[in-house]
């Protein structure tokens, strides 16, 4: 049976920093990694750092979010700079005259088919907009004030979504919806929330797993065949949207969300499992949740290789091997 064998990278292999935060395979097959001192474009040999110190029209070197428009041209987050521009092989940071505060920090970036985008920047929503950031009109935003709760950004920067009091509310390409478990939602604990290549939204909960239909009715999921009751569960973003769940074999399972079809189980290189060990054992503190979404980043390629960016022991690279075991190595 097919299993995985990993590859790893830190700073001591061609990383500038251990730390990514956010991975992305644009198309032209480069890998894109945020990192918290520098933007990274890996080509399948080597790592090309990007920084203020060696690349005009970047303006910091801690970067967060990534995103791809249906042009070609990458969108980067920063924690200080706003949003960096990558077009046509040059570099450029914006916002030269928005100013929100001291910092412009960006979480999370989306868009759409019709090229729009829009920027979660120091919790308020913005959309590019003739060359520049402006905010979202407040009657285009959900009746709730939503900022008064942390907003979050999708695995697959499909959109953004918030937990409030009594809803949680999501913001979809431009659209806004809000559910409750009076509307079939089977936990207001969420956990994540992705899309699939099909457009059909999915939720993590503590509740369990449900998706969206078409017709806008909140299905719940059964996914006891392969995940541990009230595990933590979690979206790897890539061509095809995927969730990865501890399993009873003590491995991950990794289950395609469009077809259900299954992956062959992860066996984690030796120190990941100890890298968030709550991953196993559902919140054993209050923020064991927010532990493991800032400490492990799952994406899989279009060459089907899966990779595992951490917040402090860098990167890992899963290919699937035709042998008896997994193992891992040191680059």
């Amino acid at each position: 049976m097919a299993q995985y064998h990993f590859d790893w990278w830190t700073a001591d292999s061609g990383l500038p920093q251990n730390s990514v935060l956010s991975i992305l395979q644009t198309h032209d097959g480069y890998l894109w990694l945020t990192t918290s001192d520098g933007l990274v474009r890996f080509d399948g040999v080597r790592f090309t750092v990007f920084n203020r110190s060696n690349t005009p029209g970047i303006r910091n070197n801690r970067f967060t979010a990534l995103y791809e428009d249906g042009d070609g041209t990458l969108w980067i987050g920063t924690e200080e700079a706003g949003l960096t521009r990558y077009r046509q092989g040059s570099f450029s940071t914006y916002p030269d005259q928005v100013r929100l505060g001291k910092e412009n920090w960006v979480t999370g970036l989306t868009g759409d088919t019709a090229s729009h985008l829009w920027v979660l920047m120091n919790n308020q929503l913005m959309q590019w907009a003739g060359g520049e950031l402006v905010p979202v009109p407040t009657n285009q935003l959900p009746p709730e004030d939503w900022r008064k709760f942390r907003i979050k950004s999708w695995s697959n920067q499909a959109g953004f979504w918030s937990l409030g009091q009594s809803a949680l509310t999501l913001f979809v390409r431009g659209r806004v919806s809000a559910w409750t478990p009076q509307n079939g939602l089977p936990s207001l604990d969420v956990q994540a929330v992705a899309q699939d290549e099909r457009g059909t939204l999915w939720i993590a909960t503590d509740g369990g797993l449900a998706k969206i239909t078409a017709a806008g009715r909140v299905v719940k999921v059964d996914t006891a065949q392969d995940c541990l009751p009230n595990s933590e569960m979690s979206f790897i973003s890539g061509p095809a949207m995927k969730l990865v769940c501890p399993n009873q074999r003590g491995t991950l399972s990794i289950i395609s969300l469009s077809s259900w079809q299954r992956d062959p189980a992860v066996q984690l290189p030796p120190d990941l499992p100890r890298l968030p060990a709550r991953f196993w054992l559902k919140r054993m503190i209050a923020h064991s949740r927010d532990e493991l979404l800032n400490q492990l980043v799952f994406y899989e390629d279009r060459e089907g290789s899966l990779w595992i960016g951490t917040y402090s022991r860098g990167l890992y690279r899963g290919r699937k091997q035709a042998e008896s075991f997994s193992e891992w190595q040191d680059n």
